[in-house]
């Protein structure tokens, strides 16, 4: 499944234990998504969707996948290409990352 085609307001069919629950994506978070049952009205999180049933008609601005964390390497290398050439400081310790 392409995490990126998965908007807020699309209806899908996530597996809970053995049963394939239809429900409606009513926020993206950082490790999968906030869905509401379509037959309960109860809300959960799923880190994985199984299948889209159907895309929403106007997809919301906040259609991407969740942002992952940078890895310290990567916080290092966005820190240093912030910072002017001459105001980088060495050595850089984790707390000013």
């Amino acid at each position: 499944m392409c995490e990126e085609s998965i908007c807020v307001g699309a209806v899908a069919e996530v597996k809970i234990g053995r049963h394939l629950v239809t429900v409606e994506v009513t926020e993206i978070l950082e490790h999968g998504w906030r869905v509401r049952s379509q037959s309960s009205g109860k809300e959960f999180e799923v880190s994985r969707i199984d299948r889209i049933v159907s895309e929403p008609e106007n997809p919301a601005p906040e259609c991407r996948t969740p942002k992952k964390k940078l890895s310290l390497f990567e916080a290092c290398i966005a820190y240093f290409r912030t910072q002017p050439r001459d105001r980088v400081l060495f050595p850089i310790c984790c707390k000013s990352i």
